[in-house]
């Protein structure tokens, strides 16, 4: 039997060999396990992070309780000459309910260079509960400004308050920008059957100042509930027209009468080609038969608080709300409100109005921002006589307290 061994020089390669195997081993088990640790090191970082973040409210945030603030949309975009709307509101984000207490309101609107444009500021202590993801409201701002004359450029709107006694403070960007709009004036929510309509059109100068508009081309198209087209007028114009100051309007030489001789839903869109761009506006309206008019499952909504202070600003809203699943014309020959006291305090009228209300719709008839300075016991009224019959509605108002104090 013969036996074989390896050279001096082959086992010397053999021992070398398996020294940088196990280095290799070894470096590998190390970067492994700094690894590890360098993982565990960022996950309790992490976590020591979130527990530190949640010690303190998140913006417009206290616990389950978040403060919301609604401006006009997701862009927040108005024309000159428009009301700035704001709703401040405070929502329970927890199916749970939970007490909440609220003080210290302020708001205020900024300009680009910071400089104050509007300030609101109210004393509150006011404590209550909220339900599982209920949402309450704060303030509105046009309850107690119509704030309409801030001129173009880019705001801040800023809200201030206490929740729970944690000082939250949030803030939401808008614009104010020029504008052109056709104005079709006239125009009712229905027509009768074989009825003319009278109407006009325009041009309002959204502006600050006065200027010129060159219109090129116009039309007039009408379609009945399937977009198809009913009747359409062209009009080559190619005049320049001067347009006067903010909020007036210059009305054009066209406006074309259309015999409505079919039943049914119409839409009217008036196009404008100018030199400064394409406007447009639509109208819809229904060509009903008088034996259409109906009041039924129509009732009158009141929409107002219960319970204001003396001098404190707020709107009452009065509607006509159709409960059925079916659309309700209604002829009113007058109608009003009233906020009565000790007599007619306030109020307005209407005579004349057509409303086209279709299944589960409102129509806001009238809207009026007051301040009562007497304390006691008010009844807002609203009446409205129609071809079909009356509709009637009362809310009772208390005036007490000490109101809050805006500029």
């Amino acid at each position: 039997m013969k036996y074989y061994s390896k050279s001096p020089e082959e086992w010397k390669k053999e021992d070398e060999s398996k020294g940088v195997k196990e280095r290799i081993d070894y470096l590998r088990k190390r970067a492994w396990l700094f690894l590890i640790i360098n993982i565990l090191i960022v996950f309790v970082a992490v976590i020591m992070v979130r527990y530190y973040v949640s010690l303190a409210p998140e913006k417009g945030r206290v616990g389950p309780l978040n403060v919301i603030i609604r401006m006009k949309d997701p862009d927040a975009i108005y024309t000159l000459g428009e009301p700035i709307t704001a709703s401040i509101s405070v929502q329970n984000t927890s199916k749970r309910s939970t007490g909440f207490s609220l003080g210290e309101f302020q708001l205020v609107i900024l300009d680009s260079d910071g400089t104050v444009k509007y300030s609101f500021s109210r004393k509150v202590d006011y404590e209550g509960e909220l339900k599982g993801f209920e949402v309450i409201p704060i303030f509105n701002l046009t309850d107690w400004d119509l704030l309409s004359d801030l001129e173009p450029g880019k705001y801040t709107l800023k809200v201030s308050m206490k929740v729970n006694g944690v000082l939250v403070t949030m803030a939401r960007s808008f614009s104010v920008v020029e504008h052109y709009d056709i104005v079709v004036e006239g125009m009712k929510d229905f027509y009768f059957l074989g009825e003319i309509p009278l109407y006009v059109i325009g041009v309002e100068n959204g502006n600050l100042k006065e200027t010129k508009i060159k219109i090129t081309e116009a039309s007039v198209r009408l379609e009945d509930a399937e977009g198809r087209k009913v009747e359409e007028r062209k009009f080559t114009v190619n005049e320049e027209y001067d347009l006067p100051e903010k909020g007036a309007t210059k009305v054009m030489e066209f406006s074309p009468r259309i015999k409505f001789d079919r039943l049914g839903e119409y839409k009217m869109t008036v196009t404008f080609h100018t030199d400064k761009g394409v406007l447009q506006a639509v109208r819809t309206f229904s060509v009903i038969s008088k034996s259409m008019l109906s009041i039924k499952d129509v009732r009158v909504l009141i929409e107002s608080p219960l319970y204001v202070k003396p001098g404190e600003k707020f709107t009452v809203k009065i509607f006509l709300y159709n409960d059925s699943q079916d659309n309700r014309f209604i002829l009113v020959d007058s109608g009003s409100f009233f906020i009565e006291g000790k007599g007619k305090i306030t109020g307005e009228k209407v005579e004349g109005l057509r409303v086209r209300l279709g299944r589960n719709e409102k129509v806001k008839v009238f809207e009026k921002s007051v301040a009562l300075k007497e304390a006691g016991e008010y009844k807002i009224t609203a009446l409205f006589k129609t071809k079909k019959g009356d509709l009637y509605k009362e809310l009772s108002l208390k005036v007490a307290g000490v109101g809050g104090e805006g500029k």
